[in-house]
């Protein structure tokens, strides 16, 4: 039971959030009258009163609007979300169309008259159930990105060849099994996915080193023989196929493309015709059976994205000092482990310390579940933005220093899962502009009082599931600050200037047996209720305890 006084002040404010919801709940029935009402109009014909745009998404809607068909100006038609089954019968009169997205709806067929829309420069048909890519559709020249992942194709016909301009396309989640030679001549083409398809792929002994180095130099003819030969075999239904030209068509497609996706694949050695390309900015290796990054990376100083998830590496190498734009690192659920002591760290391998002022414009770094035991030294020399160090075995975070370069750009830190058992005042306080603070799961047995002087910047302090027994009243100083856990703690009261944490939206103090201030029946009537009740004790300088004031309001009654 907390004060009266307190209690009677809730209770208004309860009164107040019932009608709050009870207005949310009429808001939410209005705008289901409007969507329903919307929906009725649509189906008979209605079109909104937009001359180059249409956006309606999810509502149900079960075909296009009927003015679609008639004259119109309409440059974007976005249905997307919809349960409509085929496009309308003729579509002449969208001729300044630009922009089709009709994602997720139950189209099964796309029709030849598709080929009147001769300013489409983007197509979104990802998730339907589309069986066909209609020879039509290949005569759209200005056409820049197709999506089809997602539905049942089960091949892709050569005049693909002639989309000139193509430089996105995304073929993921299908039936195909083999691609036409055609796809050769996309040179443009930047993006390809290909991944959930029975497509027999390049592998480390079958890759042959026959594609042309540069871009836009692909005779076809040196892909024809096999590919017929497979097509015969997909019409006959045999389920093995002497592929070796198939495997040099997607050899040479990956050499010209700036974002390569080698995920899911089972490689124990990364395919050589990645390595064609200097101009390649994405990479992704995520989830094979990697046991070493490939060397032979060094020199793509294009090289932005790396993701090598999901693999059994050990260390990165020493050749990665060329990398001088990688951005983001993803070397998350290995197997990497120091390869020094502490107290030798500079020698560590995993990240040898070259690397640090060589990567210069890695902002994203993220090294979750592995084995490190300390934060290789490398490290601190990075401009991070964002450093994922969750589920290792780290047991002590770096003393860091107002001039240590990562000090001053790191905003998000999630050192969570690991055995840390204190905190560093001076570490703390050198984080200058650091935003979200995650540290659940360790062994903390207190919060730095440094964490107030992050007044301008912290809107994030996780610490649940470790043994904090006391929060520095400095907590207050965090104005700013949105969410806040600590549960399952040791806690037995929060600082009163709690009250001072008014833009506070999640706040957990759940499993925290001894916690008195605020009492329980406070805590689970959320954040905002017991941020109001730590503001009234805060109104009472001199109260010590919970105790007094309900003496204080006993005498009142």
């Amino acid at each position: 039971m907390y004060p009266t006084g307190l209690e009677s002040e809730d209770s208004g404010d309860e009164e107040s959030s019932n009608d709050e919801d009870e207005d949310e709940d009429d808001e939410d029935d209005e705008d289901e009258e409007i969507r329903e009402d919307m929906r009725a109009r649509v189906e008979n014909g209605y079109l909104p009163s937009m001359e180059t745009h249409i956006v309606l998404w999810k509502y149900g809607i079960c075909k296009f609007p009927d003015d679609v068909t008639r004259p119109n100006h309409l440059a974007v038609i976005d249905l997307r979300y919809n349960l409509i089954r085929e496009f309308p019968p003729e579509m002449r009169h969208m001729k300044r169309l630009v922009h089709l997205d009709l994602t997720s709806n139950r189209i099964e067929t796309i029709p030849e008259s598709i080929s009147h829309l001769k300013r489409l420069r983007g197509l979104f048909l990802s998730n339907n159930t589309i069986r066909e890519i209609p020879v039509g559709l290949c005569s759209l020249g200005k056409l820049e990105i197709l999506r089809l992942d997602r539905n049942r194709l089960l091949q892709v016909p050569w005049e693909i060849g002639r989309l000139s301009r193509l430089e996105t396309m995304s073929l993921d989640c299908n039936r195909l099994t083999s691609l036409p030679p055609e796809m050769a001549l996309l040179t443009r083409l930047h993006t390809l996915t290909l991944k959930g398809n029975p497509l027999i792929l390049c592998t480390s002994s079958r890759v042959r080193d026959v594609a042309p180095a540069a871009i836009g130099e692909a005779p076809v003819s040196l892909f024809d023989s096999d590919e017929r030969e497979a097509d015969a075999a997909h019409a006959s239904g045999r389920s093995t196929l002497h592929r070796k030209g198939h495997d040099s068509l997607l050899s040479f497609l990956a050499s010209q493309l700036l974002f390569q996706d080698h995920s899911y694949r089972e490689l124990n050695k990364v395919p050589t015709s990645i390595f064609r390309s200097t101009q390649l900015q994405a990479l992704s290796l995520r989830q094979n059976l990697l046991e070493s990054l490939p060397e032979e990376l060094e020199g793509h100083t294009n090289l932005r994205l790396l993701d090598v998830s999901h693999n059994r590496v050990e260390k990165i190498p020493r050749a990665y000092t060329s990398l001088v734009n990688l951005q983001e690192l993803n070397v998350s659920f290995n197997q990497m482990i120091n390869t020094a002591s502490q107290e030798n760290s500079y020698e560590d391998l995993s990240f040898p310390i070259e690397l640090g002022p060589a990567l210069r414009n890695l902002e994203t770094l993220l090294l979750s579940s592995n084995r490190f035991a300390f934060l290789p030294p490398a490290l601190l020399s990075f401009p991070l933005v964002r450093l994922d160090i969750s589920h290792n075995k780290i047991k002590k975070f770096p003393r860091l220093h107002p001039d240590v370069k990562m000090a001053q750009t790191l905003r998000l830190l999630n050192a969570s899962c690991n055995e840390i058992t204190e905190l560093e005042e001076e570490t703390v306080a050198a984080l200058q502009v650091i935003e979200e603070l995650l540290l659940e799961t360790n062994k903390l047995s207190a919060l730095p009082s440094s964490l107030g002087q992050h007044a301008d910047s912290l809107v994030l302090l996780w610490a649940g599931q470790n043994r904090i027994q006391q929060v520095p009243s400095s907590l207050g100083r965090l104005t700013k600050l949105r969410s806040l856990r600590l549960e399952k703690n040791r806690l037995k009261l929060l600082p009163v200037e709690v009250a001072q944490l008014t833009n506070l939206e999640d706040l957990n103090l759940f499993n925290n047996p001894d916690l008195y201030q605020p009492p329980q029946e406070v805590i689970v009537r959320g954040c905002r209720h017991v941020v109001s009740y730590m503001q009234r004790l805060h109104e009472h300088k001199d109260v010590q305890s919970r105790t007094k004031l309900e003496e204080e309001e006993e005498e009142e009654e």
